[in-house]
């Protein structure tokens, strides 16, 4: 029997080098402490909401909320992938709200939950519908800081950090 099937893990990983650009997809990734995703747009600073105020460093969505999605009345008819979400990472076996707050690790990288990350409007214009703000309302992911540069690689563990 495959215990693997049940551990949280990353099954994606996304960056974009400008703001509105396609996603790439990689297989590894370098995560920088207080940067994020070597190559990313927020990493660089040329996102679209780079000059707001607060982090965001790393995003993450989870494939349930994009299954959920999929299966809700405000799908509009308009399939969505991990990539379409513009998130960094894809994680699979998570309960991402529950991680704000907390430290948790990804591969090498040490990382902590900073709020959620709703989807917004310049999201819905990427994707050519608005039905996107209220099928992930609740559902967005999370942005995260990166407390401790490492390598991830998709399959990596996903683990919170227990307290001493």
């Amino acid at each position: 029997m495959d215990n693997t099937a049940n551990i949280a893990k990353l099954t994606g990983i996304f960056r974009a080098s400008t703001a509105a650009g396609p996603m790439e997809s990689l297989t590894q990734a370098e995560i920088v402490a207080g940067t994020g995703l070597q190559g990313d747009r927020y990493a660089m600073g040329q996102g679209t909401f780079s000059e707001r105020e607060g982090i965001r460093e790393i995003t993450l969505i989870s494939e349930e909320a994009i299954a959920a999605y999929a299966s809700c009345e405000e799908a509009d008819s308009v399939a969505v992938t991990g990539a379409d979400m513009r998130r960094n990472f894809l994680t699979r076996g998570v309960d991402l709200p529950g991680f704000v707050g907390r430290r948790f690790r990804v591969g090498g990288a040490l990382l902590l939950g900073v709020r959620l990350c709703p989807p917004c409007t310049h999201l819905g214009r990427l994707l050519g519908t608005q039905a996107i703000l209220r099928g992930f309302a609740h559902s967005g992911g999370i942005y995260a800081q990166v407390l401790e540069s490492g390598m991830v690689e998709l399959g990596s563990p996903i683990l919170l950090e227990t307290s001493s």
